[in-house]
């Protein structure tokens, strides 16, 4: 194959892409984000420049200096942890630095080998990384599709095993992040992580 070639299934490719309305450009920020890393908009926020600002000045670490596990813990987590618990009603909280490794320690630890999850076809990188690395099978649904999901849990119910679901639009509904009893049609028995 030569390199011209080459180059032409890459272009087809992004001629795919496009035609499936998936083709991502750079384009400048305008309006409301609810797609990037800053979709609550804190980047800009006085408020907590001013609370950053203050932090330090107390002598607040900055940077992660290792794994929390090892040497990287600091009070301050544990004190925003302890204030989230509070705030949503529940026993604990735990923190990560983004929602990619969330998702990735979420889903490649907490099923086990004799668990489903049922994967949204468009689900995020992160979620289809972590399902990679972890030990439960995975089943992939036509995104958005209900009746998908309840196909192929249904499927694998037959061999007695708690699935899991997993949706991308966590960030715009406001959903807890598991909700034990949540079932496909009120019928099957699900964890469902949005």
């Amino acid at each position: 194959m030569t390199a011209k070639q080459d180059l032409a299934s890459y272009a087809t490719a992004l001629d795919e892409l496009a035609r499936k309305s998936r083709l991502r450009t750079l384009v400048p920020r305008r309006g409301i984000d609810f797609t990037s890393n800053d979709y609550l908009g804190l980047a800009g926020s006085t408020r907590l420049r001013a609370a950053v600002t203050a932090a330090i000045a107390r002598g607040t670490p900055v940077g992660a200096g290792g794994s929390r596990l090892l040497r990287g813990n600091a009070p301050e987590h544990e004190a925003l942890e302890a204030a989230a618990a509070q705030f949503f009603r529940c026993e604990r909280t735990l923190f990560f630095g983004s929602g990619y490794v969330a998702n990735y320690a979420v889903l490649s630890t907490l099923p086990q080998n004799d668990d489903l999850i049922v994967l949204d076809a468009l689900a995020h990188a992160s979620a289809n990384e972590g399902v990679r690395a972890g030990r439960a099978a995975v089943v992939k649904a036509a995104h958005n599709d209900v009746q998908a999901v309840d196909t192929e849990i249904r499927a694998w119910r037959l061999r007695s095993i708690e699935p899991w679901g997993y949706s991308i639009f966590a960030r715009a509904c406001g959903l807890p992040l598991l909700r034990p009893g949540i079932n496909s049609k009120g019928r099957l028995h699900v964890f469902a992580l949005i």
